[in-house]
């Protein structure tokens, strides 16, 4: 088999029922060689031979042909339930987009992503956790025991599963019937909360769930860093306008008061006129100090 393995590695060729079929033949007459060399007396490895090599050729060549079908179609399942699995993610992820990339979410933002979560997922709840576990941020009757969440950070994978087998755990009574999933939520390389979802215990594939959890983790962590992106540079932008506008302010006072100065010698009243629309000008401008626009009417 591993000689066979090298060759078609080599060549670059793919394995196929005929192909499979004429090694394990192949492989059979190879078997009744060392028979014919190894059992004694000869004349009765002769007669065993004759009887069993016809059979035992052919019956094993079908049998590896149908050995390898099961595992073609175990493979052919997992990837499809991992596809699946990687859709939903981007189906609940485009969902939760107007959530994620609001710059400061509430309980309620929180919620709603959770349910979403839950309503596509078909799990048992969805926990949004604050990075030392010790807050839940969003409405659920479920809940994260600290011993759990610190178990689960601990994993060196970036995504960690905790199932209850030990029934002398003291947390058996409450997750015995739960399979815990959870992954951080992460600008850069901080995390800024954490993902639990609970699913039920006994479940088709942990790897799938895995592929899953860490699809929508990623999704959810890279829409944030585009949303605080986003937020950053129009702060950024806020602040060149604030910095121009106190540039402009003292050549305005500057001219306005100069010019005021030439009316109070031939036209107080004027000039007075001028101060008090001068003093209603910076009044409105303090007070829209807070404000990036203000109305064109304004």
């Amino acid at each position: 088999g591993s000689i066979v393995w090298v060759i078609f590695k080599k060549h670059g060729r793919k394995q196929n029922k005929l192909s499979l079929f004429f090694i394990t033949a192949v492989a059979e007459c190879f078997q009744m060689i060392f028979i014919l060399l190894i059992a004694k007396p000869f004349s009765a490895a002769v007669n065993l031979v004759q009887i069993i090599a016809i059979p035992m050729i052919v019956v094993n060549s079908l049998g590896m042909i149908l050995f390898f079908s099961i595992f073609e179609d175990v493979f052919t399942n997992q990837d499809l339930l991992a596809a699946k699995k990687i859709r939903l993610a981007l189906t609940i992820a485009d969902e939760c987009i107007p959530y994620i990339q609001k710059s400061s979410k509430t309980r309620e933002d929180y919620s709603k992503m959770a349910t979403i979560i839950q309503k596509y997922s078909n799990c048992n709840g969805v926990l949004f956790l604050t990075t030392d576990g010790t807050e839940v941020l969003n409405d659920t009757n479920l809940a994260m025991p600290k011993t759990v969440f610190d178990e689960l950070k601990k994993k060196e994978m970036p995504y960690g599963f905790y199932r209850i087998t030990d029934k002398k755990d003291k947390n058996y009574k409450y997750l015995k019937r739960y399979t815990i999933f959870m992954v951080p939520l992460t600008q850069g390389e901080n995390a800024w909360a954490y993902l639990a979802i609970y699913f039920p215990k006994q479940i088709v594939s942990i790897q799938a769930e895995m592929d899953f959890i860490t699809g929508l983790a990623k999704f959810f962590s890279t829409n944030y860093e585009l949303a605080q992106v986003e937020k950053q540079k129009k702060l950024r932008q806020r602040a060149e306008y604030q910095a121009l506008q106190s540039q402009i302010n003292p050549h305005f006072l500057f001219n306005s008061l100069n010019t005021i100065s030439f009316f109070c010698r031939e036209k107080p009243e004027r000039a007075r006129e001028l101060l008090l629309a001068l003093s209603v000008y910076f009044r409105n401008t303090l007070e829209a100090t807070d404000a990036y626009m203000i109305p064109l009417e304004k």
